[in-house]
């Protein structure tokens, strides 16, 4: 039953705005062309049920974001009690269109759980993003993740453990009038969350652009361990607050 809430509440929401774009008076001319540049700092703050992996019930997320023409890059960190999480990352997009583009990009991800472990990740995944029309756009992409965890009370015999996985991230993203944006994910990772392969974040959040410069969302995930088996179990719901500040 829960497998099926997420598809669910995808097709309401593009009923939805569906509905609401068909009249609205936005021009074609509307469209983002990725030629854009845009620099944005973040700080995100949120709750979490503390019924995870890593236990925390507070958090903070500053990071920081250049999307260009031909490349993107962002960088940041994650606070959370005694778990410190940090990320860098970028993208280079040598495929260019109007409505579309393709690149190829790479991540590295840091984890320090205090007197527990520390972990090093790293992704090389091919990415894909479209604006068919004025009001709908895709994200898609999928690639290579390699997962080396020491495990302090075993570390002395075991050293690293070393994991081969594969990672994938969908996102759809609604444009809607008065500046509000709405999208769902469903994802193997998040930015400062990578477990190895069947453990999906599901996401939906809401912008709203208050000007040029300043944008809020909030968003709530919630994450799932062996969801594509038959042993399926609820890990975490988390809830952010995230603050854009477009320099």
């Amino acid at each position: 039953m829960k497998k099926k809430v997420f598809p669910l509440l995808l097709l309401v929401l593009l009923g939805i705005s569906s509905a609401w774009t068909a009249s609205d008076s936005r021009k074609k001319s509307d469209y983002y062309n990725y030629d854009n540049t845009d620099v944005t700092f973040n700080i995100s703050a949120g709750i979490n049920s503390g019924s995870g992996f890593e236990p925390y019930t507070f958090m903070a997320q500053p990071y920081a974001q250049i999307d260009t023409k031909y490349f993107q890059l962002y960088t940041g960190v994650q606070m959370s009690g005694e778990i410190f999480h940090a990320t860098t990352g970028g993208v280079f997009w040598p495929l260019r269109l109007r409505k579309m583009r393709l690149g190829a990009g790479m991540v590295y991800h840091f984890n320090y759980f205090d007197d527990v472990s520390l972990c090093h990740d790293l992704l090389f995944n091919l990415h894909y993003e479209v604006r068919p029309t004025y009001w709908l756009g895709f994200k898609m992409n999928a690639g290579y993740f390699y997962k080396a965890r020491r495990i302090f009370a075993v570390s002395d015999y075991v050293g690293y453990i070393k994991n081969n996985s594969v990672d994938f991230s969908i996102e759809t993203d609604f444009f809607l009038p008065y500046s509000i944006t709405l999208y769902t994910r469903i994802s193997s990772y998040e930015m400062f969350r990578y477990m190895v392969f069947c453990a999906p974040s599901f996401s939906f959040g809401i912008t709203k652009s208050l000007g040029k410069r300043l944008d809020l969302t909030f968003e709530t995930t919630s994450r799932y361990i062996d969801f594509f088996t038959v042993s399926a179990r609820y890990d975490d719901t988390e809830l952010r607050l995230i603050m854009g500040l477009h320099l």
